[in-house]
């Protein structure tokens, strides 16, 4: 049973249990307890259903996404069942109050299921731009709104994970990351360890969503002209 407990997610165990599905092509999942419901799109083209012991197998057919709805829906009809799913980002909580950045509403045979879950492969992640996928690098910070920045710093962008991690000599930060089109916006900035320095600004602009560019081998993340930060890729 692959099933992920979502308190867990960040723990070892279920690490594996991601892993695994990712070894297995797949590169969407979601679950839930009560009744047990799991969820999983692979690169191959199918869609595995499990409700409680009931086992499922369709195409995975995309029929289409809503950028500024934030949803992508997959249906299809295979052997006299008819199943469709809707996949939408956000932010949703589970009866326990866990987070999750992905929703999935399960419509099979008149009966319908809510699932929480995640994206596992970005490459095929429809609510992420093709135009974006450039972000996924490690980046060293060169100026801000102009100014060279002193200190050494990087950021880390996991499009799998839709997660960053930024840190310097001083501090190391976390975020979780939302791209629509060409905005990107960091939200849920946590400070893990260290004292603040010339993250601070990224920790006031919580949520708000910048204008990216990538040229060349620089992105330059553009806040209205108010606050323009330039990165060079590190590697």
């Amino acid at each position: 049973m692959l099933f992920i407990a979502p308190a867990l997610f960040a723990q070892d165990a279920n690490l594996k249990i991601i892993d695994s599905l990712r070894q297995a092509g797949a590169v969407f999942t979601a679950s839930r307890i009560e009744p047990y419901c799991e969820l999983n799109i692979y690169s191959s083209g199918q869609i595995k259903i499990k409700i409680n012991e009931d086992e499922y197998d369709f195409s995975n057919s995309l029929i289409g996404t809503d950028a500024e709805d934030s949803t992508a829906v997959y249906t299809e009809t295979e052997n006299g069942k008819s199943v469709s799913v809707k996949i939408s980002r956000g932010r949703f909580y589970d009866t326990a109050g866990n987070e999750f950045k992905y929703s999935a509403d399960v419509s099979l045979d008149g009966a319908s299921y809510k699932l929480f879950g995640l994206y596992l492969n970005y490459m095929f992640n429809p609510l992420i731009p093709e135009s974006a996928r450039g972000l996924y690098n490690i980046w060293a910070f060169k100026t801000l709104n102009g100014m060279a920045i002193p200190i050494q710093s990087m950021i880390e962008i996991n499009l799998n994970d839709e997660k960053m991690l930024a840190y310097n000599s001083d501090l190391e930060l976390s975020a979780d990351v939302k791209i629509s089109g060409d905005k990107i916006s960091f939200y849920n900035v946590k400070y893990i360890s260290g004292e603040k320095s010339y993250f601070d600004e990224l920790k006031e602009i919580d949520g708000i969503e910048f204008s990216y560019e990538l040229k060349g081998l620089n992105l330059t993340l553009d806040l209205e002209k108010q606050l323009i930060l330039v990165l060079v890729k590190a590697d």
